[in-house]
């Protein structure tokens, strides 16, 4: 399972999902993940149409943050788009990166860039 594998090395990341548990069954896999009430990326930005430079920063940002974490531990995401994104504004005013399962570990000869 790659994806339980990616979240458990992701657990202290900044604006990623946290994995609490996985449970393996014959045919079935659970995961319980940290609630995360919000609305996709993807949905915000139909609802509104348009977005403030500061919205579009903080949301930019705590992409790029957790990218720049993945990246440092040689892992790749493989999927970003707006849909895999949750936005989820906490206490602390900081939101939540979703939909690693697709991240993908990386030899030592390829190259990772964050900006």
């Amino acid at each position: 399972m790659d994806e339980i594998g990616n979240l458990q090395k992701l657990r202290q990341a900044p604006n990623v999902v946290y994995l609490h548990e996985h449970f393996l069954e014959q045919k079935q896999c659970y995961l319980v993940m940290e609630l995360l009430p919000g609305k996709e990326l993807f949905e915000r930005i139909i609802q509104k149409s348009t977005f403030t430079e500061e919205e579009a920063r903080n949301s930019s940002r705590c992409v790029l943050n957790a990218l720049h974490f993945m990246h440092e531990r040689r892992m790749t995401h493989r999927d970003l788009k707006p849909e895999n994104v949750l936005l989820v504004v906490r206490l602390n005013g900081g939101r939540e990166a979703t939909g690693i399962g697709l991240a993908r570990a990386c030899s030592r000869r390829l190259s990772l860039c964050s900006l």
